[in-house]
């Protein structure tokens, strides 16, 4: 998958202040868009040409610039036909490329995260700029997606990449499309998760569990049960697996208990209050931690720094304390040296360990990790389960480690729980939770010895 255009927005730089760049090019445009004559609009456009021949473009930002030339000229071209007249077409073919070039060289010379600073300098309001930022998260999380169905439409169907037929980018665009919504949701989760408030009146009774499901059940849109009946007591600072095969109800539990999914019947429990109501906002709470399986659904900020920044200050974190316990936390988690890299190049490995940082760094009292190995080769697994034992061991925290691959589990998993479609199937110590025949109950016994 090309990042190109992704790297080119994250860490282009070039000399001089982003909001003047900002600045002529928002005076640019309107100039174009007023300019009188045809000359003058020309004028406009090759200097902006100028401009991007001396700036340090990418290839593929001037085969962007030129096919919108090329499609600028066919919709004058067409304008043209239709009016019977040269003048109204070649005007707006010349403020279409004006407009696209001083675009273009804008993109090439300035990054959003030097923008972004510019912009909180000259007073912009951090929801505003929250705002802008979702929008590049869910922008870039769209190009993603897009991407990586593209390049798997030209493996499947024999392609030679650049040379897509129409059938194969109706595929990609259709399929990919509905994928990217999907993460985008997943990613507004997310962010109202780790943005969420902490009620400042709770405090748990000595002794009474974090967290309590009686009678689960969750419905699916068809009316099947994706959890039924389930029971599930979480007791402050133990350490519990929650396995199963894929679509046994992992994921569905675990946003239950975060708050993001609702009961259809039963009861939830946190912090020895009943949780209810509609409103997802008003179930999620700042003491609860989720963090997904896919990496990417759930980083907001264009660097590791950033990313527990942004959590950090959405709790009302002064930014330079922020900024220290951000730090801190990545350093604990073993990525400290790649703090302000860009989010876009660093592994899937060092994504995961990002996301467990941010959500460590919130401090909370319960963690709902979902399949955190998955996607790990054993060592980077263990070396990931090492390093969220060690940052925990600090603090009293309640851990829920969702998962298939029983090989990977944490030493301080005692308990488990096994589930399969939808209801527990076993629940108790770990020795006994890995024999086969409680494993092949599961559905997760593959006729192989599991290390105990």
């Amino acid at each position: 998958m090309s990042l190109e255009p992704e790297a080119a927005l994250l860490t282009a730089r070039a000399p001089g202040r982003p909001l003047t760049r900002l600045g002529v090019l928002v005076t640019v445009l309107l100039a174009s868009a007023l300019a009188p004559t045809l000359p003058s609009r020309l004028a406009l456009w090759g200097v902006g040409l100028v401009l991007l021949a001396l700036s340090d473009v990418p290839r593929a930002r001037w085969r962007a610039l030129c096919a919108g030339v090329v499609w600028m000229g066919g919709l004058g071209a067409l304008v043209s036909l239709t009016t019977r007249s040269t003048e109204p077409a070649l005007s707006l073919v010349l403020r279409g490329c004006t407009a696209l070039t001083w675009t273009v060289w804008f993109g090439a010379t300035t990054s959003w995260p030097a923008l972004r600073t510019e912009l909180r300098r000259a007073g912009f309001s951090s929801r505003a700029l929250d705002a802008m930022d979702a929008t590049v998260a869910h922008g870039l999380l769209l190009l993603r997606t897009l991407s990586a169905r593209r390049d798997a439409a030209v493996l499947r169907q024999g392609l030679a990449p650049g040379q897509p037929r129409l059938d194969c980018l109706g595929r990609v665009l259709a399929g990919g499309m509905a994928l990217a919504f999907e993460r985008s949701v997943r990613l507004e989760e997310a962010r109202v998760v780790r943005a969420a408030a902490t009620p400042p009146e709770d405090i748990t009774a000595e002794g009474a569990p974090v967290a309590g499901l009686r009678g689960a059940t969750v419905l699916a849109e068809e009316g099947r049960a994706r959890l039924e009946s389930v029971e599930l007591w979480l007791q402050r600072g133990e350490w519990v697996a929650l396995a199963g095969p894929s679509g046994s109800g992992k994921s569905t539990l675990l946003r239950v208990v975060s708050g993001l999914e609702p009961l259809a019947r039963g009861a939830l429990l946190r912090f020895g209050r009943p949780v209810s109501g509609g409103d997802v906002a008003a179930r999620v709470d700042g003491r609860v931690a989720l963090v997904l399986q896919e990496p990417d659904d759930q980083l907001f900020g264009t660097t590791p720094l950033d990313d527990l920044v942004w959590g950090l200050l959405r709790r009302g974190v002064p930014e330079p304390e922020a900024c220290v316990r951000a730090r801190r936390m990545l350093e604990e988690l073993g990525v400290g040296g790649l703090a302000e890299r860009p989010v876009h190049g660093l592994s899937f490995g060092e994504r995961k360990r990002v996301a467990c940082a941010a959500a460590l760094v919130c401090e909370p009292e319960l963690l709902l990790l979902d399949e955190p190995t998955a996607g790990l080769d054993p060592v980077a697994a263990r070396e990931l389960a090492r390093a969220l034992e060690r940052a925990a061991a600090a603090r009293p925290l309640t851990v829920v480690w969702a998962t298939h691959e029983l090989e990977h589990l944490p030493s301080r998993v005692e308990r488990v729980v096994l589930l399969r479609q939808g209801r527990t199937v076993f629940e108790g110590a770990r020795a006994l939770a890995l024999r086969p025949r409680v494993l092949d109950q599961a559905g997760l016994w593959a006729g192989e010895d599991l290390p105990r």
